[in-house]
């Protein structure tokens, strides 16, 4: 669900089911003659948004057209101007009624749906995640830094601005803290599954380089405990 509200805290002024979004698109200035708006259509009427700036309202735009891209009855042409004085400002027709008369820009066509398999796209974010580990613990150094002082940021990400360091560091600390977590429960099925199988078989057939090289680390631990 959808909700709108003025300032953060605040009691919302309306709220909208998800699957009721037909589209979300900007909103031409020449409307009510104010910048970064943009609407949320519905099929009985179209909210219309003022965001703080052009990116904000982009931000917006993406993110709530990614959620309701799947809806069965999103709409593939819209009006990019308000419906005022008894006609929309875009094309001039006067039923308020009247179809869209430009193509929908963002998500997909109303006839399209994604299918997502959600355990591939769970492995392949570990995957990226436990890549670039190390960019992830020096950008959790780099939030540290910043929160503490406010001194110069690392070469490394002197591109771009860390706007809340703190929160942004609790944050790199949850995902490090899972995928570690993750990586030992990984290490040890591959322990409890190497223990279970015998070299040859059809699992780990003769000439196995992991199983061999998991025989190896076996005999340096046992070495290392003698």
């Amino acid at each position: 669900e959808f909700t709108y509200q003025k300032s953060k805290g605040d009691h919302p002024l309306c709220s909208i089911p998800i699957e009721n979004i037909l589209a979300v698109e900007k909103l031409e200035e020449e409307s009510f003659k104010m910048k970064n708006m943009f609407q949320v259509i519905q099929s009985e009427r179209a909210l219309y948004i003022q965001a703080n700036n052009c990116v904000e309202a982009k931000d917006w735009i993406d993110i709530l057209t990614k959620v309701s891209q799947c809806n069965k009855k999103r709409l593939s042409v819209y009006h990019p101007s308000a419906f005022l004085t008894g006609h929309w400002l875009c094309c001039k027709a006067t039923s308020e009624n009247t179809p869209g008369c430009t193509p929908c820009t963002g998500g997909l066509p109303a006839n399209i749906q994604l299918v997502i398999d959600g355990d591939r796209e769970t492995e392949r974010i570990y995957s990226l995640y436990n890549t670039y580990m190390t960019k992830l613990e020096k950008m959790q150094e780099a939030c540290g830094s910043k929160s503490v002082y406010d001194g110069p940021e690392q070469e490394e990400y002197s591109t771009f601005l860390i706007d809340d360091p703190q929160e942004t560091y609790k944050t790199l600390r949850q995902i490090l803290a899972a995928v570690r977590t993750l990586e030992q429960e990984h290490a040890q099925y591959r322990r409890d599954k190497f223990k279970k199988t015998k070299y040859g078989s059809q699992e780990h057939p003769i000439g196995d380089k992991s199983f061999q090289s998991y025989i190896r680390q076996q005999s340096e631990i046992s070495a290392h405990s003698i």
